[in-house]
């Protein structure tokens, strides 16, 4: 569990208009990992974000917002040397305009098998499954709201092939990388 806060203020002068912005924001969050005889691996954290800013003038809007995350992530290892891991997450965020959705839902899943005493893994993932990756953000200054529609990479598939060399040019390799077979560091 983790509480993070934040707290600033800035004093500003905008077209012969001196104010003073205060902005306050609170991050709590927490995470939960679960691991059972290298077969199953478990994970989810959730986060919530409240912003919260002032300005000493009317001449511009107080601004409160919210953002909160939930991520759910598996791997199941099965036969002897294949797995299949799931990452689902899902963002909302109350910044974006009304001609926005601010929620969205990310799943990525990959199946994939260790060849040759785990010198080789070959893999196959799929990205943004539900097609809902959106792209969307909001930027507030004391000057302007601006909402973003940002071109991203839509749903899509990867094939991968790894190989891991004990020896390269004659010198031994740092093979203290990541275990891709159980996704630990």
């Amino acid at each position: 569990m983790r509480l993070n806060g934040n707290y600033r203020n800035i004093r500003s002068i905008q077209n012969t208009v001196r104010f003073t912005t205060k902005t306050n924001t609170l991050r709590p969050s927490f995470s939960l990992s679960y691991s059972q005889d290298k077969k199953l691996d478990l994970s989810t954290s959730y986060s919530y974000s409240l912003t919260k800013t002032t300005y000493d003038t009317d001449i511009y809007n107080n601004n409160d917002y919210f953002v909160q995350n939930l991520r759910l992530e598996s791997s199941l290892f099965f036969l002897k040397d294949a797995f299949f891991t799931n990452k689902v997450s899902y963002r909302y965020n109350s910044r974006v305009g009304d001609d926005f959705d601010g929620a969205a839902v990310f799943w990525n899943a990959g199946l994939g098998i260790q060849l040759w005493d785990n010198k080789a893994t070959v893999t196959l993932v799929g990205y943004d499954i539900l097609g809902k990756n959106n792209g969307y953000s909001r930027s507030v200054t004391e000057t302007a709201i601006r909402d973003v529609e940002n071109r991203i990479l839509e749903q899509y598939f990867m094939a991968t092939f790894v190989y891991k060399f004990g020896r390269f040019a004659g010198q031994n390799m740092n093979v203290g990388g990541r275990n891709y077979r159980r996704g630990r560091r």
